[in-house]
């Protein structure tokens, strides 16, 4: 639906462009009130029930006649007003030659400002919303069915000659209901890259875990165009080793520890979803064993260790 709103609003600022005429190449033209207007009356149309808000759109062509349209604080809303999205900028570049057919493909797209809230209820399950305030989903995807659907996504017409897409400027709200812990890391980047393969998205945040502790995030997944395991690597520097122990039972041994450490972990995903073997290394700065029950902690100055854990025996 993103994309034919994208696709309306090419139409109805472009109109406006083309009384122009060459002179505005290169420069950029903000759609006036009235467009914005019937550009959310349409949007309402095609969301059946749903708003989208946007205080601002601009078209720039640029003089090799590349259509790009940027829009500002966009807003999309349920039919109960509730927000389901939520950026601060959104800018499209489309194929000059898919334009002249008259058709959208999308050649890139950049967003900044999005939040994403994921909570992990009591039983384990992941539930993933988009805006500060996002909706929880009735019925939560399982991570295969995401995949799923993002591959399914790309497949479409509108998308064959997208080069990637970056997101600026995220945040990730991550609410554990299993340790009672919260976390939000922010100025996440996130880049998206297909080809003929594979998907390929590669995303880095920073999270305050401590008075002046920063631990910063790096992940990896490659999605497989047709049939295969998803491959998914991890780097977190700097995190205390109880934070996280408390994510997977393949890191629970660390919850002994009263350190900082690096850690790097690969791993894979079949089509259902299930975990494949996890690899990892693990860098320990300075710290000490200290078991909660223990009588003294054994202190250390440094330690490395490498580990690996199998789903299937839980070990």
């Amino acid at each position: 639906r993103f994309v034919a709103l994208v696709v309306l609003c090419l139409l109805i600022v472009g109109s406006v462009l083309a009384g122009a005429g060459y002179s505005m190449l290169g420069r950029s033209l903000q759609a006036p009130e009235w467009v914005l207007a019937r550009f959310e009356d349409r949007a309402a149309e095609i969301l059946q029930g749903g708003t989208l808000q946007v205080s601002q759109a601009n078209l720039i062509v640029t003089k090799d006649l590349v259509p790009n349209v940027q829009f500002r604080d966009v807003v999309l809303r349920d039919v109960e007003g509730r927000p389901l999205i939520e950026l601060a900028d959104v800018q499209a570049t489309v194929s000059r030659t898919a334009a002249m057919r008259g058709e959208l493909e999308l050649k890139r797209l950049d967003l900044s400002g999005l939040i994403i809230s994921l909570k992990r209820d009591e039983e384990g399950e992941f539930i993933l919303a988009l805006g500060q305030e996002g909706r929880t989903q009735q019925d939560p995807l399982t991570l295969a069915q995401m995949i799923e659907q993002l591959k399914e996504l790309l497949d479409q017409p509108q998308f064959a000659q997208l080069l990637g897409l970056d997101v600026q400027g995220a945040t990730l709200d991550y609410s554990d209901a299993q340790s009672g812990r919260r976390w939000v890391a922010d100025g996440g980047r996130i880049s998206l890259s297909p080809d003929a393969d594979a998907i390929r998205l590669r995303t880095d945040f920073a999270v305050l875990t401590g008075p002046t502790n920063v631990t910063t995030l790096e992940a990896s997944i490659d999605v497989p165009r047709g049939a295969g395991r998803v491959a998914i690597g991890v780097n977190v520097d700097d995190i205390p080793a109880r934070d996280i122990a408390l994510q997977s039972p393949a890191l629970a041994w660390l919850s002994v520890l009263d350190a900082s450490l690096s850690a790097s972990m690969r791993f894979d995903l079949d089509e259902d979803g299930a975990l494949g073997p996890l690899f990892g290394k693990l860098e320990i700065a300075e710290g000490a064993l200290a078991p909660e029950d223990a009588i003294r902690a054994i202190p250390f100055s440094s330690a490395r260790a490498y580990f690996n854990y199998d789903p299937l025996q839980n070990l």
